[in-house]
């Protein structure tokens, strides 16, 4: 728990949310790229190692380190969507309509999570603690 909450202090919400989807975009895309196909017969003719090397570079560049997110999210959510709308074309097929749903729902948790706030970051020095005598004087009593 300790180790989560340094975690998520130090990248923020919506960076941990990027770091999970790189993880599964790069993994997913090598998937791709190492000659896996998706599950149902009809999708042998997409273009399965274009969009794994386009995975893999979605997955490095939501690793890299801006001030804002925004392209992060963008091209994570290009990626997720563009896959998702491909998959949909063999909604007819046997698991064709489950991988699409599939893709379908992490674009969609993408977008909300580009929208969330990210927290504010804690000071960096904690403010002093008040000594014995601050915290047992009366207001209005003179120093």
């Amino acid at each position: 728990m300790l180790r989560r909450a340094r975690f998520l202090r130090r990248f923020g919400h919506r960076r941990a949310v990027l770091a999970g989807f790189s993880a599964v975009a790069i993994t997913y895309g090598s998937g791709l790229v190492a000659g896996y196909r998706p599950t149902f017969s009809a999708a042998y003719h997409l273009p399965v190692t274009g969009f794994g090397w386009a995975f893999i570079a979605a997955g490095l560049f939501t690793l890299a380190r801006f001030r804002h997110d925004g392209l992060q999210y963008a091209a994570a959510e290009l990626a997720a969507f563009a896959w998702a709308l491909l998959l949909a074309t063999h909604w007819r097929q046997p698991y064709g309509w489950t991988a699409g749903v599939s893709w379908f729902g992490i674009a969609a948790g993408l977008l909300l999570a580009s929208a969330w706030p990210d927290a504010p970051r804690p000071p960096a020095h904690p403010p002093p603690v008040p000594t014995v005598e601050e915290l047992t004087r009366i207001p209005g009593d003179p120093p």
